[in-house]
């Protein structure tokens, strides 16, 4: 309980509601994506109309009995005896408009999950599949309603649903993450959430910070190698986020989702062999760091390779198309400008790779 105490929460929590309290630490800005939680919120959001949410979710198991589990198929098919009789149940509100709504709601429910595969896919499409993260100063300045729980509303509607006004609706976006809305000063606006995720990379949010992690690899190795006469190893691809070739060193995933446990210089000769068909006999860490710091948490190892064998042809895997270059260190700059002025972009890390080459073979610009 002590521990709990020192969680500073949106101020409409209020003190000692603990019932509040558990709602807001873990119910309300977490993404939803079940349609029955989807319907579930809708009823109860629709029910709170002109009274408080705590009135609602005081009752919040007692609209879970009747209105079956919040299970649409189930509340579709309600007869007007149903419905009739819990006029009469003193469990939930008793508005004839709100509970007659139920039904409607719920048919109109089903036609959209027939129309789209799914409600959440149709709902999460008004916010481009990704939480809005507002994480206003303080209380006065959450909305009631945006453009958005408008245009929700409107459509809605025009479905022929009830009691999903703007307002209503944008309670609702609230409740299922649509919208995150925890004040700067609420512990909960201060914790990292997972904004979307897919096979590879998940985006993620901290302090109104948003950034990108990997998902399947402990780090990134970026090999500098050099022939035995000198010659600087590089590649070439196409790379789609940037829609353009780019000349860069060997690179690649740590662990790469296979072996979580692999370290620097098994991936770092992995990586070697498959891109450039290239054997290293020797490894050495050049340096560690960030590959953009204000773009993702990843960390990348530049290693120096040297002492190599050709012993394939190398150009990648899985379609890569990696054309390898061997640059004579002696003209390895007039070569990147020539790149350059070829329209392809050059990745800086070569730079620094350089630097430490040449800081270690000083007569190489000679030979």
């Amino acid at each position: 309980m002590k521990e709990k105490a020192k969680k500073t929460r949106c101020a409409w929590v209020g003190i000692g509601k603990p019932h509040y309290a558990r709602y807001h630490d873990e119910e309300w800005g977490v993404p939803v994506h079940d349609d029955i939680k989807h319907f579930e919120m809708l009823i109860l959001e629709g029910a709170q109309a002109g009274l408080s949410w705590e009135t609602i979710l005081k009752r919040r198991e007692a609209y879970r009995k009747v209105f079956k589990n919040f299970r649409p198929d189930l509340v579709a098919l309600m007869s007007d005896e149903e419905l009739v009789a819990l006029l009469q149940d003193s469990s939930i509100i008793r508005n004839r408009l709100k509970i007659f709504s139920a039904r409607k709601n719920a048919q109109v429910f089903l036609q959209i999950q027939k129309e789209f595969g799914s409600f959440d896919a149709y709902i999460w499409e008004f916010v481009g599949k990704a939480t809005q993260l507002n994480h206003p100063p303080n209380k006065t300045h959450i909305p009631t309603r945006t453009p958005i729980s408008d245009k929700i509303s409107k459509d809605l509607k025009k479905r022929g649903m009830s009691f999903v006004g703007t307002t209503i609706i944008y309670a609702y976006m609230q409740a299922v993450g649509l919208v995150d809305d925890h004040t700067v000063d609420c512990f909960r606006s201060s914790e990292e959430h997972m904004i979307a995720s897919a096979q590879y990379v998940g985006l993620f949010s901290y302090k109104n910070w948003e950034y990108a992690k990997r998902l399947n690899c402990t780090g990134v190795v970026v090999i500098a190698a050099l022939t035995d006469d000198n010659k600087l190893v590089l590649v070439e691809q196409y790379r789609i986020p940037v829609s353009n070739n780019v000349i860069e060193m060997p690179a690649g995933l740590i662990g790469d989702g296979l072996n979580p446990k692999e370290d620097f210089f098994t991936a770092a000769q992995r990586e070697l062999l498959e891109e450039t068909g290239y054997e290293a006999q020797s490894f050495e860490i050049i340096i560690s760091g960030p590959s953009s710091p204000g773009l993702t948490n990843e960390i990348q190892t530049l290693v120096f390779a040297h002492k190599l064998k050709k012993i394939s042809a190398g150009g990648g895997i899985n379609n890569e198309n990696i054309r390898l270059h061997l640059v004579p260190l002696i003209s390895v700059f007039s070569w990147i400008k020539e790149q350059e002025e070829n329209k392809k972009l050059i990745d800086p890390k070569i730079l620094a790779a350089l630097y430490y080459i040449l800081q270690k073979y000083p007569h190489a610009l000679n030979s």
